[in-house]
């Protein structure tokens, strides 16, 4: 069973700033951060994906 937290995609993430940014996460995990590495860096958002604070973002619509 995949865990529905991890792979490529979008993801919203509680920074350890908190506060929360938008991140896209590649096929080869590098990261696509819109908003710049001033509101979230790898470094940041690899520490709250292991805090279990990165939510993959899914479409209402998309088939379980």
């Amino acid at each position: 069973m995949n865990d529905i937290n991890s792979g490529p995609g979008w993801y919203e993430v509680i920074s350890p700033r908190a506060t929360t940014c938008i991140v896209y996460v590649h096929e080869d995990g590098s990261l696509y951060l819109p908003e710049g590495e001033d509101s979230l860096n790898p470094t940041e958002f690899a520490f709250a994906a292991a805090r279990g604070n990165a939510h993959r973002l899914v479409r209402a619509d998309e088939g379980q």
